[in-house]
């Protein structure tokens, strides 16, 4: 018997695992500094996308100094979208049997709209129970009020849902602080069979 009656996932680091992130790739693709494209995915623009305040093809136009990028901005999304699509197919085999055998499971990251779209339409394509995204949340997932948001829905979907039957895997410790102060269950991802231990 499980002692939770919801598993959330965050996607990059837990449920995608690239061998090397886009940046890298790109860089070393098209022959752009690192150094330099490095501060476009922290900066104002980047994360306005992905709480939905502005488009990513706007984010990457206004930083193209750091892209050098002259073609279709939707043809660098597609190889941005493609360098990194790498599921964790162990963990989605878990997550797989865990819905099998009653568990609601969903997932929980920080992304524009775009990527949540072609997690949810095409690398997860029916694996999950739904999707709680920033880009559709308009908050960012280090802030208590995006883990409240998550809590109330799920509390609406499963009546007499307790925080703490929620459990939830995140490969930063500033993440799982943060989902924790909300009472959910929350755990450092290090690795798959670390996870399993506590998916039981």
């Amino acid at each position: 018997m499980y002692n939770f009656k919801v598993a959330l996932f965050d996607v990059d680091g837990v449920l995608v695992i690239p061998p090397k992130l886009f940046s890298d790739v790109y860089c070393d693709r098209y022959g752009v500094d690192l150094e330099k494209l490095l501060p476009f995915y922290s900066s104002k623009e980047f994360e306005n996308s992905s709480i939905g305040k502005l488009d990513l093809k706007e984010a990457i136009r206004i930083h193209n100094d750091k892209w050098q990028w002259d073609g279709d901005p939707d043809d660098l999304i597609s190889e941005w979208f493609q360098a990194e699509n790498y599921p964790n197919d162990e963990l989605i085999k878990k997550v797989r049997e865990l819905r099998a055998k009653g568990i609601k499971v969903y997932v929980a990251t920080q992304q524009e709209k775009y990527r949540a779209t072609f997690l949810r339409d095409t690398v997860f394509k029916n694996v999950f129970d739904g999707f709680f995204a920033s880009c559709d949340l308009g908050l960012h997932k280090d802030t208590g009020e995006f883990w409240n948001k998550v809590v109330t829905q799920l509390q609406k979907d499963i009546l007499g849902l307790n925080p703490r039957e929620i459990i939830y895997f995140d490969d930063k410790q500033k993440l799982v602080d943060v989902a924790s102060t909300t009472g959910i269950n929350a755990h450092l991802y290090t690795d798959y069979d670390s996870a399993a231990k506590l998916l039981v």
